[in-house]
């Protein structure tokens, strides 16, 4: 049978770990091992990925090839001692915090005996932690044989002074004489994840490094950030670097019929190579994979590093999709060939020569067949919109892409600031 000897100390004379040798004289463990053979550092994630340095694997390890266990813990201010609980903190970790409580850990369903080897004399010293450490190996599926305190521990646990030890080292040996190991029992299933719980830490992670805040409302619409009771003509700037929050609004649930109209083009006419231009966080990509839509290539651009960072690492583990920071005037090549270029309210930022930008990138440049071209509508709706706000859009000129291409338009009604666009599909 494998009885595995732990000492939870980091000391080089730890009291803890002499007292498990001395224990040790009658050769009780199989293995014995103190916290400086694995050097765990102290526990600094809160991320339920199940993610854990190799010297924590290398802790579990031993626990897993434990049929008992021996656990020497010191009292600290009357508590278990810190090596202890950071070593419990990182199966916590481990499991995905709790995934599987008590259900999904190294020492799940392992009988363990405790120790404490205490210098105090009084016997209600020393073992004060017994209930709480107890109660915390219980939660983790642990289940506590017997606590043991050896007090006046400087003075008895000395070389050769085996008796110190003998109560706590006949227990163990009297258990072992009853229990059969369950080798059936799983532990630390790692196909399991808590995927809802390591979604929310990940939204959570993100909103704080990439400055997000709550939704800005009006009249409990998403809009802009931007004084909604100014009288004079305010126009809302056209920035080549802005905050990933500035335009929140639009990725939002009510802005998403906006996205859906393209993701409907796409689909519809078996589209799988698309360049998308200004494309923010790219919400398109959220809609075509949540349909069922993932054989494409996509390449999205755009000159703000905010929302491009923030769209490469949500989409960090998708091969097919790719997003830059970079600008339309740039020569963006890609490695597939381009069947739609979208245009999502971006030609607008060249309101004197759009249509020639547009046939240099999406027929010269890439080749394409089609493109989708979104801009916001002038006639926007009075709660959508400020009356003494100018519009930036080029969706009075739209005539001229319809009078020389294949083309159909949509009008989409979102209910978020100036939600009223229009989504046209061009294509040769």
């Amino acid at each position: 049978m494998n009885v595995v000897g732990i000492s939870f100390s980091y000391a080089d004379n730890s009291l803890q770990t002499r007292g498990l040798k001395l224990l040790n004289d009658k050769q009780l463990f199989t293995d014995m091992y103190e916290m400086l053979d694995f050097n765990m550092p102290v526990c600094n994630s809160n991320k339920s990925d199940g993610q854990v340095p190799d010297s924590v694997n290398k802790f579990c390890e031993v626990l897993e090839k434990a049929d008992v266990l021996v656990f020497a813990i010191s009292e600290a201010t009357s508590h278990y001692s810190a090596g202890f609980k950071n070593a419990m903190d990182w199966l916590v970790v481990k499991s995905r915090f709790n995934a599987k409580l008590g259900t999904d850990y190294a020492i799940t369903d392992k009988p363990i005996f405790v120790i404490t080897f205490t210098p105090t004399v009084n016997p209600e010293n020393g073992g004060r932690h017994f209930d709480m450490t107890t109660q915390l190996l219980g939660k983790l599926g642990a289940n506590v044989i017997e606590c043991h305190l050896i007090n006046n521990s400087w003075k008895t646990v000395i070389p050769g002074g085996f008796n110190a030890v003998k109560s706590a080292y006949s227990a163990v040996k009297g258990f072992l004489g009853t229990y059969t190991p369950n080798s059936t029992n799983t532990r630390c299933k790692d196909d399991y994840s808590s995927l809802t719980w390591l979604k929310s830490y990940n939204e959570w992670d993100m909103a704080w490094r990439y400055e997000m805040k709550p939704i800005h409302r009006v009249n409990g619409m998403p809009w802009p950030r931007i004084n909604d009771r100014e009288k004079k003509i305010v126009e809302v700037p056209l920035k080549e670097d802005y905050k990933l929050r500035s335009m929140d609004y639009l990725d939002t649930q009510e802005a998403r019929p906006i996205f859906d109209k393209q993701a409907d083009i796409i689909i519809n006419n078996n589209i799988k190579n698309i360049v998308d231009v200004g494309c923010r966080i790219g919400i398109v990509n959220d809609i075509l994979q949540e349909r069922g839509y993932t054989d494409y290539n996509y390449m999205g651009y755009d000159t703000s590093p905010q929302p491009i960072n923030y769209a490469k690492e949500k989409w960090e583990d998708y091969s097919n999709i790719e997003y830059r920071c970079a600008s339309m005037y740039d020569n963006n090549s890609v490695d597939f060939d381009v069947d739609c270029v979208i245009w999502s309210g971006v030609l607008l930022y060249n309101p004197t020569d759009h249509m020639k930008l547009f046939e240099d990138v999406t027929f010269k440049q890439y080749n394409a067949k089609h493109a989708i071209i979104q801009e916001p509508c002038q006639d926007q709706d009075a709660d959508k919109w400020l009356p003494n706000m100018k519009l930036n859009t080029i969706e009075q000129d739209l005539h001229l892409y319809k009078d020389k291409y294949n083309y159909n338009d949509w009008i989409v009604n979102a209910n978020v600031f100036s939600g009223r666009r229009r989504i046209a599909h061009i294509w040769l």
